[in-house]
């Protein structure tokens, strides 16, 4: 390994440790658990605090898949500010995604999310027109400018961030093994309330054996 891959490496480490340390979502990991174990659907309300530690995951995991152009390696990032505001049966999100490595990019993103009345189920998509980005590099930097134009964040936000649903599909079952329940979702649904995000899953899990 060389020098720039350790550091890398160490970097990379020292965020995961603090994210996981800090913004844990095991508080309602193990309330999922417990519920989809015993009866198979959970059904609860989420405030704007447990929201915020959520998306703050959510955010820092999709980011990781990311690839930024011109390089065969992830990045490393973090998310430094992360806040919700969920009123009127909206959710007006606003963070901050620092880039590291390969490129030293500050991203500052703000969007709401509202009801998505055209689909069959409950979820959730970005309401139009209130998708704003600022994209921060060094000046004169222009493989990061590059970079950021090829990674595409308006479309991170509107097909990845905006559909939850998926994302709590295809992240949620890895994350109940470490509460010693396998399976998975059959069915998610996500609305919008006054003040909270109703939540919904219906699965097939048991002990991890």
């Amino acid at each position: 390994m060389t020098d720039k891959q350790f550091d890398k490496a160490r970097i990379r480490e020292q965020i995961e440790r603090t994210t996981a340390t800090l913004y844990s979502t095991e508080f309602i990991e193990e309330r999922i658990a417990a519920d989809l174990l015993a009866r198979g659907v959970f059904e609860d309300a989420i405030n704007n605090g447990e929201l915020e530690i959520i998306l703050r995951n959510v955010v820092y995991t999709l980011f990781s898949r990311q690839k930024v152009a011109g390089f065969d390696v992830g990045i490393v990032h973090n998310v430094v500010e992360m806040s919700v505001n969920i009123e009127h049966g909206e959710a007006h999100v606003d963070f901050i995604v620092h880039i590291h490595k390969p490129v030293i990019v500050f991203l500052e993103l703000s969007y709401t999310l509202i009801n998505d009345l055209e689909g069959p189920d409950a979820r959730l998509r970005v309401k139009d027109g209130t998708l704003q980005i600022a994209e921060k590099t060094r000046r004169f930097d222009i493989k990061a400018k590059a970079a950021l134009t090829a990674m595409n964040v308006p479309r991170i936000v509107r097909h990845e961030l905006a559909d939850l649903s998926e994302v709590i599909r295809s992240t949620l079952p890895d994350q109940l093994r470490k509460q010693n329940i396998q399976g998975e979702l059959n069915k998610i649904g996500l609305s919008l309330n006054s003040s909270t995000l109703s939540v919904y899953l219906q699965g097939e899990f048991a002990p991890l054996t």
